[in-house]
């Protein structure tokens, strides 16, 4: 009714322009008045047009904050550099603070790509010289940072835990600290405030669904710094983030957002798709049971959004999809900027990037017996779990056989799966078989492996066990 209301008022004002050009010989100053009062008119009706849009699209987040039972929601818009949303859902504001989890990578990303383009750093040098655990030789520091080191490297994509090893590399290559080198290049160059690594008070607080469907109160995540995660932020900062990228301050990142091989969904920290012939870019934050997030970016059009939650279940309900249309706020934002209904097409590799969906998982697995890597990361994911955290919840009794298996290998492994395996089956039987417990605890700890604060996680286990 609005719209035939503005549509009518508009007719009658090109009659009225139409009539004055007829019957007034010169009378410019009145058809001029005309076409203002037109203007006028049909600006009101597009500011009411783009009010109802935005209404229409908050009442979309509230729905799904609603149905996915999210205590705290905060999200920002971004539209030619300039923030023209923030607003927090349920308990939360748009200042509320949350872990960002694999968000982190595209902050790497960001460094790496600029020592990169100051030939500080080769991304097609190899891992193995830069880092204390063995290393296919084969693998290029372009590979861990695409996802692509598994197998023959550069010839598939997986998601993978090796991103960890990105921090070690940037400080085997520099000799300088690598919190250091993300404050000084990509937080204080974006002018970001509230972007912090590590321990940080203040945080939202974390929930998850229990048994019942009801929401509960759980524990935070592991805070440690590292490429992978460790940094917390708010929706203004992480907006201004986005800004920052868009002008240009934090380096060209074309790159990095790039397919890294036709066909993949995944250039260098950033998934990245093709979408109505725009290019979009995105990542998810996924801490099982605590938080998740989404930023999502048309660096052609320079817009964003960013989506920040105090449980998981913004990213849970997709199982590590590779498809950003599969994230219904996402697809709703996007339908609304670019326009249009959007199709969504589901293959198969949607559904596995993460390998947590079990039957894909299991498919994966036998197809690549000899990869123990895709069995790790699928014994992660089984058991609802990052590498840094227990196995615990659903899956976790599936999970821990996986991790048996890589435990029982004789042939060698990698000393960080040696390390985490032994420790994570250690963790879970450790009040049902302590000797053993004890046992396992006690070869993570001979590997050395320190990564996401193994050494202290195996000593407190130690501790705790008679």
């Amino acid at each position: 009714m609005h719209h035939m209301n503005c549509m009518r008022a508009a007719d009658s004002l090109r009659q009225d322009d139409r009539c004055l050009q007829a019957s007034v010989s010169g009378g410019h100053v009145l058809r001029l008045m005309a076409i203002l009062s037109l203007a006028m008119i049909l600006h009101g009706c597009a500011h009411r047009s783009g009010t109802r849009a935005a209404q229409n699209f908050e009442a979309t987040i509230e729905a799904q904050r609603a149905a996915l039972k999210i205590p705290a929601l905060s999200v920002a818009v971004v539209r030619d550099g300039k923030l023209v949303m923030a607003k927090g859902f349920g308990t939360a504001t748009p200042e509320t603070l949350y872990p960002i989890g694999s968000i982190t990578k595209t902050f790497t990303s960001t460094l790496m790509v600029q020592l990169a383009s100051e030939g500080r750093l080769n991304l097609d040098a190899p891992v193995a010289p830069l880092v204390d655990w063995e290393v296919d030789p084969r693998i290029r520091i372009r590979h861990v940072l695409s996802h692509t080191s598994g197998g023959e490297p550069g010839t598939r994509f997986a998601y993978s835990s090796r991103f960890n090893w990105l921090d070690n590399v940037v400080e085997a290559v520099t000799k300088e600290s690598f919190a250091k080198l993300l404050q000084e290049r990509v937080l204080d160059r974006a002018g970001l405030t509230r972007t912090i690594g590590g321990e940080v008070t203040g945080l939202a607080t974390p929930h998850r669904l229990d048994e019942n469907g009801n929401v509960a109160v759980s524990k935070l995540p592991p805070l440690d710094l590292h490429s992978s995660s460790g940094l917390s932020s708010t929706v203004l900062d992480l907006a201004k983030y986005s800004i920052a990228l868009d002008e240009g301050r934090l380096g060209d990142l074309s790159a990095a957002w790039t397919p890294s091989a036709e066909g993949f969904p995944y250039g260098l920290g950033w998934f990245t798709q093709e979408i109505e012939g725009k290019r979009v870019v995105w990542h998810t934050s996924w801490w099982p049971d605590a938080f998740s997030g989404l930023i999502v970016k048309v660096p052609e059009e320079r817009l964003a959004l960013i989506l920040l939650a105090n449980t998981d279940g913004l990213t849970a309900p997709q199982r590590g999809a590779s498809n950003v249309l599969l994230y219904p706020i996402a697809a709703a934002f996007l339908e609304r900027e670019l326009g249009r209904k959007l199709p969504v097409e589901v293959s198969d590799d949607d559904r596995l990037r993460l390998y947590d969906d079990a039957e894909a998982g299991r498919r994966l697995v036998a197809k690549f017996p000899e990869d123990h890597e895709l069995r790790f990361n699928l014994a992660m994911v089984v058991g609802r779990v990052r590498p840094a955290l227990r196995v615990n919840g659903e899956g976790a009794a599936e999970a821990v056989q996986l991790l048996e298996t890589l435990v029982a290998e004789t042939q060698p492994l990698p000393r960080w799966m040696q390390g985490w395996s032994s420790y994570l089956v250690a963790e879970h039987i450790a009040e049902r078989d302590p000797a053993r417990a004890r046992q396992l605890a006690e070869r993570a700890k001979a590997t050395t492996i320190d990564t996401d604060g193994l050494q202290g996680r195996v000593a407190a286990l130690l501790a705790r066990l008679p």
